[in-house]
């Protein structure tokens, strides 16, 4: 039998949020905070759209290995399309995202960014919360 080797290469993203906010960084992010109060301090939009993009490309990998599935058991002799439609997707779709580290590599990085938007959504209601630059070092120390 026929035996596959690879390489699994999963990456592992990390958010370290920054040990300390200058002073001058403080007042930009007041201001951006006073002239935008209800626009977060980043895009926080586009982070899933890579995550949800390989997702429906799994899921779509994996209707069409049903179907082929489907297809190749649907009579005695399986047409060709079915059996090219199951070979396309196991060595093309599903292998190389599950077996490779891709689904588990963007799984970590939409981690990663999700620690990343609650460290901006809570550095601005630090802000909000600041009177002045000293408040906001010893609030900033403590929480982060």
């Amino acid at each position: 039998m026929a035996r596959f080797e690879y390489t699994r290469t999963i990456t592992d993203y990390q958010f370290t949020p920054p040990e300390f906010i200058s002073e001058q960084q403080f007042d930009q992010l007041q201001m951006q905070i006073k002239s935008k109060p209800e626009e977060p301090l980043i895009d926080e939009k586009a982070i899933e759209s890579s995550h949800d993009k390989l997702v429906t490309f799994l899921m779509i990998g994996i209707i069409a290995l049903l179907i082929g599935i489907i297809g190749m058991f649907s009579s005695d002799t399986p047409p060709a399309w079915a059996c090219i439609l199951v070979m396309i997707c196991i060595f093309l779709i599903l292998h190389p995202i599950v077996n490779m580290g891709i689904l588990q590599s963007s799984k970590n990085s939409l981690a990663a960014e999700k620690n990343r938007i609650k460290y901006f959504r809570d550095l601005k209601n630090l802000i909000l919360e600041s009177e002045s630059y000293a408040m906001f070092i010893r609030k900033y120390r403590r929480i982060f």
